[in-house]
């Protein structure tokens, strides 16, 4: 298994993981979407603790997920 990119960044092994994971749970995407998105100003409304501007990392693994959650 190689290097993946996302947005041009080279990730690693456990992000790509992540992307398997979130994939490989009934809907698991689409609700993590449904917590992690833009907001009116920018900002990500699931990333509370600390103000991420969309998208988050979390947001880009569930985005990232939704079309191998939709091939299974």
């Amino acid at each position: 298994m190689g290097v993946a990119t996302i947005e041009g960044y080279e990730i690693g092994n456990a992000v790509e993981a992540a992307i398997r994971f979130v994939a490989e749970q009934p809907g698991g995407a689409r609700r993590i979407l449904l917590e992690h998105h833009r907001r009116d100003d920018g900002q990500c409304a699931g990333c509370l603790t600390v103000p991420v501007s969309w998208p988050c990392v979390v947001g880009v693994i569930a985005t990232k997920a939704l079309p191998l959650e939709s091939a299974r």
